[in-house]
């Protein structure tokens, strides 16, 4: 699943990916998510492991498009949580590129290249991922849409507190700094 709100640059965010297997028992998985990576950014080491398989993992950052390789084994083969309708598979965490332009909508898709059985048997091979995201659907193309922080005020403040003033004491004229700071609309 992807984020069902729109995205500020450099903002992280995190893909949730479940497999249906149905009656079947998912020992070994293989998936690759593709995204735009002029508009997304993938960090190796920001992967999240699945309580339920261990992972090796490959990808490339080509321009624009990348990609996100995950071969998954069952850590426990006789588990009931590797079997139904929402197994969890992995959580991986992007973040929205710095530059990324406000009204961008950057598409994920994916292909699940296989699900195999705890007999070595595939049993889904070569199927479209499908992501659910802030359009309410689940669709092959999945989408996070990017907004920019509006303004919505600008603050001054003193940069400096003063527990005393002292000019009634010393006639020295008050000289306090004054900062300004926009304060944004978080559209989250």
């Amino acid at each position: 699943s992807l984020p069902t709100s729109p995205r500020l640059p450099s903002q992280p965010f995190t893909v949730s990916v479940t497999g249906h297997t149905g009656t079947k028992t998912l020992a070994y998985f293989q998936l690759t998510i593709f995204f735009d990576s002029s508009v997304v950014t993938y960090s190796g080491d920001s992967f999240v492991d699945s309580p339920l398989y261990t992972r090796q993992m490959g990808g490339t950052n080509g321009s624009p498009q990348s990609f996100l390789s995950v071969i998954g084994a069952a850590k426990n083969s006789g588990s009931s949580a590797i079997v139904g309708d929402n197994v969890a598979l992995l959580t991986a965490q992007f973040a929205i590129a710095s530059g990324a332009a406000a009204g961008t909508a950057t598409a994920f898709s994916g292909t699940l290249v296989s699900f195999t059985d705890v007999s070595n048997r595939n049993f889904l091979q070569v199927v479209p991922a499908n992501f659910a995201d802030a359009r309410g659907i689940l669709d092959s193309n999945g989408q996070v849409e990017v907004w920019l922080a509006d303004a919505v005020g600008l603050l001054g403040y003193a940069t400096s507190a003063e527990l005393f003033n002292t000019q009634p004491l010393n006639r020295a004229p008050p000289a306090a700094p004054v900062d300004a700071g926009v304060v944004p609309r978080r559209q989250c």
